[in-house]
Formats: structure tokens, C-alpha cells, sequence
């Protein structure tokens, strides 16, 4: 028995299935052949292996969507940001023609006090 599992798995016949369940395999051989408990085995493992790779997509999805909404609050934050700097250079464009028209304004005064 040994060696047609030996076979089997270098051959590639059912091969993931004797590595991982070798001895179940060849207990079952052994004894009696169930075709329906083996089909049964079979079924249970495909929907396993279904059910690993959805949970696996919905982490890839979330993951996704997490980094998604992470770019989004970056793209946020930069728009701020630039918001932000903008304001700050008007208020220094203001800020530098207020200094200005009061230069403007002492040089008014200075030139009356002259006058006189």
C-alpha cells in the first residue's frame, strides 16, 4: 500500500491530499472503500479551501479599503494644508500693504510737521 501512495504522490495523483493525509488515506484503502464518504472528505475540503480563500479576499478588501480611505484623508490633509498656506500669504500680502500705506501715512504727517 505504501508504495501506490509513494506512486500517487510522485506521480501528482491526489498528491496534496496523500501528503497532508497519508495515513487516513491508506487506513481507509485498508479497510473498506467508501466512495461516498471519500466524495464526502473531498466536498468538506473544497468548501474549506472555498471558505479560506473568501475570508482571504474580504482581508484583501478591507485592506483596500482602509488604505482607500487612508489616501483619501491624506488628499484631505495636503488640501488643508494648501488652504492654509494660501490664507497664511494673503494675510501677509495684507499685513505688508497695511505697513505700507502707514509708512505712506508717517511721511504724510513728517512732511506737514515740515511745513511748519
Amino acid at each position: 500500500m505504501d508504495k501506490s501512495v509513494e506512486r500517487c504522490i510522485s506521480e501528482g495523483i491526489l498528491k496534496d491530499y496523500l501528503l497532508k493525509k497519508r495515513a487516513e488515506a491508506v487506513s481507509m484503502f485498508l479497510t473498506e472503500f467508501d466512495e461516498k464518504a471519500w466524495e464526502k472528505t473531498i466536498r468538506e475540503e473544497e468548501q474549506e479551501n472555498t471558505e479560506r480563500e473568501r475570508q482571504r479576499a474580504e482581508r484583501e478588501s478591507r485592506k483596500a479599503e482602509m488604505e482607500r480611505r487612508n489616501a483619501e484623508k491624506e488628499r484631505q490633509r495636503a488640501e488643508s494644508e494648501r488652504q492654509n498656506a494660501q490664507r497664511e500669504r494673503q494675510n501677509v500680502q495684507k499685513e505688508r500693504q497695511r505697513a505700507e500705506r502707514a509708512e505712506a501715512r508717517i511721511a504724510e504727517l513728517e512732511a506737514l510737521l515740515k511745513q511748519k
